[in-house]
């Protein structure tokens, strides 16, 4: 703000000298040494008007005028900026009887007359900005000294475009700890609070655009309030802010595999989910991916399209979901499961009487189909296979017969026969033989 002008002055018909600003209630050697001795006179006559003064008051001859030993304007003798419509002026003089103030000027005739204190409060009309305030004074014999400006500057306004933000304009939060931030125009302090209307429940500190502010209430709407003062003390209206506060997380959340279904006929299948209040979501086949992990939050929607995990040996697939508002509450993680299948692959072959045609572990034999032999070969859940058995018939090599086998899974296998003593011994390899012939003709 503006800094005031301190006003020091003797008068005496402009032969007396600036006092210097003596704070003593007793005139300095100095300054007695100014007054008129004993027999002699001053330089006005007794019937002249003090047209220089802008006064029709006459100085009486042989009276000594007025000495002022300081004059200062605003408390304490510091000279300041105010935001009241009177300033204080504080007088130290001799031979006075009363003060003349006009804020027009030296020679106006509007002079307004006060009685004589070391401290006078003085209005004015003026409004901000620099006021100036014409002083002289009245002796014991109406004397009348030069007169003087006194000059200050007034400024009652308060501070403008003031605003204050909570989380950075966010709509809602989840945390009693939030970020304000504050703006104003020529504040100096701030008076922050949660009560209506600035009430109570703050105190002034200096003026900062930012800080860290608990809220008062919790899972409602929540009002900051703030105001600001100038240094002079001006103060701005209350102003607030408001946000959502939310801790609770969605309620009710849940999670249906396949409509509830026991057993899954696809490896894809629908997700019915729910959350009271979420707008987010995320899914997982493990609890403890779903219970640590901070990503792959999707959309919140009640159903969703899902691919099962595949597995060689799990039977069973789960699946895990939590939920997230908008204020960032997670739920616990719910979970549900479905039977998975396993796919069968059937391999049959043909089983028969044997006639050697020479002695026993020839080389020679027929062979009477009279059996059939099958082995099933299990494959993860989901496998898409192009038929649901495989056939051969044996070849032969030697006494010893086989069957070669191959799937469109690039899986192969062979079925062999050692037949001696009238006894036939099978041993099956299957899948993933280092090396698989198809046997010729043989139908797959």
């Amino acid at each position: 703000m503006r800094t005031l002008i301190l006003i020091l002055f003797l008068a005496g018909c402009g032969s007396a000298s600036e006092g210097g600003g003596e704070d003593s209630s007793t005139p300095t050697e100095a300054a007695k040494s100014l007054l008129p001795k004993s027999g002699t006179s001053v330089s006005t006559s007794s019937t002249a008007t003090s047209t220089a003064n802008g006064s029709n008051k006459s100085a009486v001859a042989d009276k000594p005028l007025p000495i002022v030993w300081s004059l200062t304007v605003g408390l304490d003798g510091l000279v300041k900026t105010t935001n009241k419509t009177t300033v204080p002026l504080s007088l130290n003089a001799l031979l006075v009887k009363a003060i003349e103030v006009n804020d027009l000027g030296c020679w106006s005739n509007d002079w307004v007359t006060y009685p004589y204190r070391t401290t006078i409060d003085i209005p004015f009309t003026a409004r901000n900005g620099v006021v100036t305030l014409y002083v002289r004074l009245i002796g014991d014999e109406e004397q009348i000294s030069d007169c003087k400006t006194a000059i200050f500057y007034h400024d009652d306004k308060a501070p403008t475009a003031n605003s204050i933000k909570i989380n950075d304009q966010a709509a809602i939060t989840n945390k009693t700890s939030v970020s304000l931030t504050l703006s104003s125009i020529d504040a100096s302090e701030m008076y922050v609070t949660n009560a209506w209307n600035c009430a109570y429940g703050g105190f002034w500190k200096s003026f900062q655009r930012n800080m860290t502010w608990e809220l008062g209430a919790t899972n409602t709407i929540t009002k900051v309030y703030a105001k600001f003062r100038d240094a002079v003390g001006n103060e701005s209206a209350c102003i607030d802010a408001s946000i959502l506060h939310d801790n609770i997380p969605p309620s009710l959340p849940r999670v249906s595999i396949a409509n509830g279904d026991a057993e899954a006929t696809s490896a894809l299948v629908n997700l019915s989910l729910y959350a009271s209040e979420a707008t987010e979501m995320a899914i997982f086949s493990s609890y403890s991916t779903c219970s640590t992990s901070t990503s792959g939050w999707i959309p919140y929607a009640t159903t969703k399209t899902w691919t099962l995990p595949s597995s060689s040996s799990a039977m069973t697939a789960y699946v895990y979901v939590k939920y997230r508002d908008t204020a960032g509450n997670e739920s616990s993680c719910v979970s549900d499961s479905i039977s998975m299948p396993s796919v069968k692959l059937v391999y049959t072959w043909f089983e028969g009487s044997y006639y050697p045609s020479y002695s026993a572990c020839g080389f020679l034999y027929t062979r009477d189909y009279t059996s059939v032999k099958t082995k099933t070969v299990t494959y993860a859940p989901f496998t898409t296979l192009s038929s649901t058995g495989r056939t051969c018939d044996f070849s032969r090599s030697g006494s010893t017969y086989y069957c070669d086998w191959t799937d469109n899974l690039a899986n192969c296998g062979r079925v062999t026969e050692y037949f001696c003593n009238g006894k036939s011994t099978y041993l099956y390899t299957y899948p993933g033989a280092l090396s698989c012939v198809r046997p010729s003709g043989v139908p797959l």
